[in-house]
C-alpha cells in the first residue's frame, strides 16, 4: 500500500489516485467475489453461521484442520435464524 502511494505521488502528484485507488478497488472486488462464493457454498453445505465459517468447514472436510465454531456470530442477512429453525426442526423429527 505504501509503495502504491509513493508511486502515485511520483507519477500523478497525489497519494490518492492510480495505483493506490486501483489497489483498494481491487481488494474490495476480490473480497466481494470470495464473499459471494462463500455464501453460495454455505447455503449448499448448510454451514451454520452463514458464510463466516465456510472456509474452515471446507478445510476440515478435506482433513486439513478442524472447523471453527462461528455460532456466536450472526449472519447479516438473517440466515442464522434459518439455521436455528432447521436445528430445531431436525431435533423435533429425530426425537
Amino acid at each position: 500500500m505504501a509503495s502504491a502511494a509513493l508511486i502515485g505521488v511520483a507519477t500523478e502528484g497525489a497519494v490518492w489516485g492510480f495505483p493506490l485507488a486501483d489497489l483498494v478497488w481491487s481488494f474490495d472486488v476480490l473480497y466481494r467475489v470470495q464473499l459471494t462464493a462463500a455464501e453460495v457454498l454455505a447455503v449448499a453445505l448448510g454451514t451454520p453461521g452463514c458464510e463466516i465459517g465456510v472456509w474452515s468447514e471446507l478445510l476440515a472436510r478435506a482433513g486439513r484442520g478442524t472447523a471453527r465454531s462461528e455460532d456466536v456470530l450472526d449472519c447479516v442477512v438473517g440466515l442464522h435464524l434459518v439455521d436455528a429453525w432447521e436445528d430445531k426442526r431436525r431435533t423435533a423429527i429425530q426425537g
